[in-house]
């Protein structure tokens, strides 16, 4: 009978922090699958910084020929050029002089002087993505996911088995990581894609994670 009650005990251990690891594990992976291949993504924005310091020469030297920027003022117009009877009357002509006004209102939306300025203001903040667009050892939004993580994972250990949860930074000595330990290490290398894992199996993050839920405990009771 001791046997039966112990065994249901831990299969209701197992189960109650199965329900708070797959959580965990889902909220990680939901946070995370919302970033990108920031290396790739760095390289695609320097790329375009280049493209439009190019793009932004070629704009100023059109602006500042006036006979090719009224030219193409005029392609404008006449791509929106409509079919009228001849000849026109006074009305039809103060109509007629009424769109081409319109026309050349519009037309300075994207003027090459208008263009110029909108892409200097486009460059800029494409020049600051790419200068934050690497993800660094410290990276403090990818600290804070993988934390929040641990923490999580550290908390359901707690709440499941009623002991407190250890981890240590691995040394010669310490050849067996702790069970938690090994937890994390199991979760990041079978369950987590590639782009998803921890380059150390968490275990930085796991070391604050069992001080933070002593923490937290000590500072609820």
């Amino acid at each position: 009978m001791a046997k039966k009650d112990a065994a249901f005990h831990n299969a209701m251990i197992l189960k109650l922090f199965l329900k708070d690891a797959k959580r965990a594990i889902g909220a990680y992976i939901g946070t995370r699958e919302t970033g990108y291949d920031r290396r790739k993504g760095r390289k695609l924005l320097l790329e375009t910084l280049s493209d439009l310091e190019t793009l932004k020469r070629k704009l100023k030297k059109i602006a500042q020929w006036p006979e090719l920027s009224n030219y193409l003022k005029f392609v404008y117009r006449d791509s929106h050029r409509t079919e009228r009877p001849e000849p026109l009357s006074q009305k039809q002509v103060k109509k007629e002089l009424q769109r081409i006004a319109g026309l050349d209102r519009s037309y300075s939306d994207f003027a090459p002087d208008q263009m110029l300025l909108r892409i200097s203001r486009f460059e800029t903040v494409v020049n600051l993505a790419a200068g934050r667009a690497t993800f660094g050892p410290g990276d403090a939004q990818r600290d804070q996911i993988a934390q929040e993580f641990t923490d999580q994972l550290a908390s359901a250990w707690r709440r499941a088995t009623k002991t407190w949860p250890t981890c240590s930074r691995p040394t010669p000595r310490l050849k067996n990581p702790s069970p938690f330990a090994f937890l994390l290490k199991t979760i990041n290398r079978e369950l987590l894609e590639a782009p998803q894992r921890s380059a150390n199996d968490f275990i930085e993050y796991g070391v604050k994670s069992v001080k933070r839920v002593r923490q937290l405990i000590a500072s609820d009771c």
